[in-house]
């Protein structure tokens, strides 16, 4: 039942986004749209613009409470690329109003744990990977989703972004196991 609750609230703030700029949307307007209560809104939310935060943090939880979340990495993405199709007048005035910069440090806190878990599942074929290069690729992996998806959002592109990701994919297969081989590779020879 709460999870009911919290979604109408989120539901309500992102159709009244897709009319209005988020910084001229109040709480009293969400919680009119969905028929709650100002505490019921508080209870779950700090703010306006917690509702964004926890609408990515959502897609990649879900994605986290399967069995082995590294596995489900590309289900993730492609629940982020569903989120930004379905929403995307909404999204286009939340990175008008607090910046693409913004929106993607919140798509980056909700992706970089389940993209440092699917590394980390890789590379037990690569023993002596360290911490650090683990999450310097994860950064680079991470800037390239988030850019092909930040641009379509902003761009007149009226196919689905998963065809974007898919593309991505194929292009960059088979690049994560060169890179972890490097990173491998690298730290025997500053071993010896």
């Amino acid at each position: 039942m709460q999870q009911l609750t919290k979604q109408a609230v989120s539901d309500a703030f992102f159709r009244i986004a897709a009319v209005r700029s988020p910084e001229k949307i109040t709480v009293r307007d969400i919680v009119e749209e969905c028929g709650v209560t100002r505490n019921t809104f508080y209870y779950y939310f700090r703010d306006v613009y917690d509702v964004i935060e926890d609408a990515f943090l959502s897609i990649a939880a879900g994605i986290e409470e399967q069995t082995d979340p590294a596995e489900h990495l590309s289900d993730t993405l492609f629940g982020f690329a569903d989120f930004l199709y379905d929403k995307r007048a909404a999204m286009r005035n939340i990175c008008s109003a607090i910046g693409k910069d913004a929106v993607k440090q919140d798509l980056s806190r909700a992706l970089d744990s389940v993209l440092l878990d699917a590394l980390k599942n890789r590379a037990r074929e690569y023993p002596g990977v360290k911490e650090e290069d683990l999450l310097l690729i994860a950064a680079c992996f991470r800037e390239a989703m988030l850019g092909i998806l930040l641009d379509w959002l902003q761009s007149n592109d009226k196919e689905h972004p998963r065809r974007l990701l898919v593309r991505f994919g194929e292009l960059w297969n088979g690049t994560v196991p060169i890179l972890l081989s490097n990173a491998a590779h690298s730290e025997k020879k500053e071993r010896n």
